[in-house]
Order: structure tokens, then sequence, then C-alpha cells
């Protein structure tokens, strides 16, 4: 009987060599092909990367560039601040002129009375 046992367990661990023979085969053939998407998978991450970089250094000129037109147009508000300051400053002249304006009405009213008087007195004179 031991005999017996012993050939059916030598059967036994054989048949059980065969299956884990086929099986390791098979998970061979499966880790060879998860290796291969894990590989491809790593190359696509990489090529990401490498747009993700290029993306960025895009993006970092452009933000230089938006930088630079920022400083001019502010050369430029300091420059039409300026002028704004000057155009008060004439248009704070021109309203004190103005403002002598009636003054002068009144008195070139009173200049043409005098002139008609001046004329009346001439008249008479003739």
């Amino acid at each position: 009987m031991n005999r017996a046992h012993l050939e059916r367990l030598d059967e036994a661990l054989t048949r059980l060599e065969d299956d884990l023979g086929t099986r390791d085969a098979e998970v061979r053939e499966r880790t060879r092909g998860v290796g291969a998407l894990i590989r491809g998978l790593a190359v696509a991450i990489g090529i990401l990367a490498l747009a993700n970089l290029y993306f960025v250094n895009a993006l970092t000129e452009e933000v230089k560039l938006v930088t630079l037109g920022l400083q001019e147009m502010t050369g430029h508000f300091g420059n039409v601040a300026e002028r704004m300051q000057t155009l008060t400053g004439t248009i704070d002249a021109m309203d004190r002129s103005v403002a002598l304006m009636p003054v002068i009405r009144d008195q070139m009213g009173e200049i043409g009375v005098q002139v008609d008087r001046m004329g009346q007195d001439v008249a008479g004179l003739r």
C-alpha cells in the first residue's frame, strides 16, 4: 500500500508539475504583455512630460512678452499723465483768462458809450 500510495502521490505531483509548468508559461506570457504595456505607458508619459515642458516654456516666453508689454504701457501712461498735467495747467490758464471776459465786455460797452459821446462832441464842434 505504501508503494501504491507513493505511486499515486508521484503521479499527482507529476501532474501538478505539468500544470504548474503550463501555468508558468501562461503567467510568463501575460507578464510579458503587461511588461510591454507598462513600458508603452512609461514612454507615453515621458512624451507627455516633454510636451508639457515645451508648453510650459512657451507659456513662460508669452508671460515675458506680456510683462514687457505691460512695462511699456506703464511708460506710456506716465507720458499721458505728464501731458494731462500740462493740459490741466493750460485749461486753468484759459479759465482765468475767460474769467476776465465779462469785465472786458463791460469795459468795451463803456468805451463804446464814450466813443459815441466823443462822436457827438466832434459833430458839435463841426
